[in-house]
């Protein structure tokens, strides 16, 4: 791997854990999903560089995931559909945001962890 992507790889984790600290705080429903969203999509974005060496300017979940599928990656199962976290990326901003109870709260923390730790292992 380039230097490049690893400094890429890196900057996209630092990132990602910048928004994982965030839901540590109790912040309002929009914020949280947005910051989750974000968490999953740079540890994603990380994982894209790693196999292939570029990611794309995009916050689709559902998208990113099946470049990773292409790539030969397969995710874990995760206790939530993290594909439903695109709509934070824009839109729950401005409308009416899928609601997150804590119990929810606490699957989304727990997702982000596992895909960190994914991530992670396949670094060399």
């Amino acid at each position: 791997m380039s230097g490049a992507g690893a400094s890429s790889i890196a900057a996209l984790l630092r990132a990602s854990s910048s928004d994982e600290t965030t839901l540590t705080f109790p912040v309002p429903d929009a914020a949280f999903g947005f910051h989750a969203q974000q968490a999953i999509e740079k540890l994603m974005k990380a994982l894209l560089v790693l196999k292939t060496g570029s990611h794309p300017f995009s916050h689709d979940l559902a998208s990113l995931h099946k470049r990773l599928e292409k790539a030969g990656v397969r995710l874990p199962v995760f206790g939530f559909p993290i594909e439903r976290l695109s709509e934070y990326a824009g839109n729950a901003r401005y409308d009416e945001p899928l609601p997150l109870d804590e119990p929810t709260r606490k699957v989304l923390r727990e997702c982000i962890a596992a895909l960190r730790a994914f991530v992670l292992c396949q670094i060399p």
